[in-house]
């Protein structure tokens, strides 16, 4: 019997924004129009937002959930009737295509994100840099000796 893996249709681009709080978020997201525009909404927003755009009575039983779960059914709602050729508002901003350049909510602002090092390959090349010589240890340095 084989095992099927189900891959993704969606690839999902993770952001790093600095809200305006100053607080420093990430998000993975498909960076379309409709999730750069709810980015950080909070529920009372998004309610704002779901009535704007008559999904009231449709998504009303979903406002009561976690913000994160709301955010979710609406913006498929609101993505399904940008589909639909009907244009939707999100913080006051019209969306007629998912392929629309938007900017982040008022507030926020993208930052790049650092690529990071695996920790245990960051271990091992301070090991090598210090049995080089090039580099003094620290004294949390703990090297590794293997046990005979």
């Amino acid at each position: 019997m084989s095992q099927v893996l189900d891959t993704p249709r969606y690839k999902y681009k993770r952001i790093r924004v600095r809200g305006k709080d100053g607080v420093v978020r990430y998000s993975a997201n498909n960076g379309d129009p409709v999730a750069r525009l709810m980015l950080g909404a909070g529920k009372d927003e998004l309610v704002k937002t779901m009535a704007e755009n008559g999904l009231t009575e449709r998504l009303g039983p979903h406002s009561t959930k976690n913000a994160g779960h709301f955010r979710m059914v609406l913006g498929q709602a609101l993505r399904m009737l940008v589909k639909k050729k009907l244009p939707i508002t999100i913080g006051g901003v019209e969306v007629r295509s998912l392929t629309q350049k938007v900017p982040l909510p008022h507030g926020y602002k993208e930052e790049k994100i650092k690529p990071r090092k695996h920790k245990i390959v960051e271990a091992m090349e301070e090991a090598v840099a210090i049995a080089k010589g090039e580099v003094e240890p620290a004294s949390h340095t703990t090297l590794f000796v293997p046990l005979k």
